[in-house]
């Protein structure tokens, strides 16, 4: 008689062989109007990454990723062209990314904004590198994810997911893509990640090792998932 041996690819928190991931069953679904994650003690430093998975409901997209207290300070999705564009700005200083990833509504993207100084930062989506700006702002301090804190005229419309925050910028943001599903990201020892696997309740649990649960307004919890 041979042995069996259990099939433990589709637990949660298992990262499997090729990129496949790990199982992912929730994220958060938001509404323009009203909708946000704000996080509290949570200031970006001047060298780090952030990461995070998003799908937008809407065709021509004019949505905040992040935002904080004020209006002036946030990193905004946009198109041009068919493809994806991003808008950061801070304190009165705006720069726009193009890049050359093609844009559908309701498609899971992921991106990666990496600061590699107090006035630097480069995007990748999916994987890819674009224009890096040497000359955008000082650090940020972001308090919410999609959408502004004091602001919901232009909140997200859609889903977001495993969002996370790193203190460093020497991680490869194609591990972090993991071949286009989110994997296991405690090996890169995040300082803040929202799974958003709660499933229900107003709290989105910090499963990184600062002590910042961000508090959900509005959100609702989807199973569509990267």
């Amino acid at each position: 008689m041979g042995l069996t041996i259990p099939n433990i690819s589709n637990l949660p928190g298992v990262s499997r062989p090729g990129g496949d991931g790990f199982i992912n069953k929730f994220c958060l679904d938001f509404t323009p109007a009203a909708a946000k994650v704000v996080m509290a003690n949570l200031f970006f430093p001047t060298q780090s990454i952030i990461s995070m998975w998003f799908n937008n409901d809407s065709a021509s997209p004019d949505d905040i990723l992040l935002g904080s207290n004020s209006s002036s300070e946030q990193i905004r999705l946009r198109t041009s062209g068919g493809n994806i564009q991003i808008l950061a700005s801070s304190h009165g200083n705006s720069k726009t990314f193009n890049t050359t990833v093609a844009y559908s509504a309701n498609t899971w993207y992921h991106i990666a904004f990496y600061f590699t100084s107090g006035t630097a930062l480069t995007i990748y989506v999916n994987g890819q590198l674009f224009t890096t700006s040497t000359s955008w702002l000082t650090a940020v301090d972001f308090k919410s994810i999609g959408n502004s804190v004091t602001s919901g005229a232009q909140g997200f419309d859609g889903t977001i997911d495993e969002v996370s925050f790193f203190n460093n910028n020497t991680i490869d943001i194609n591990d972090l893509y993991n071949n286009g599903k989110p994997g296991d990201l405690s090996s890169f020892s995040p300082s803040t990640w929202y799974r958003f696997e709660e499933g229900s309740g107003s709290v989105a649990n910090n499963s990184g090792s600062a002590n910042n649960n961000g508090t959900i307004t509005a959100a609702v919890y989807s199973t569509s998932v990267p």
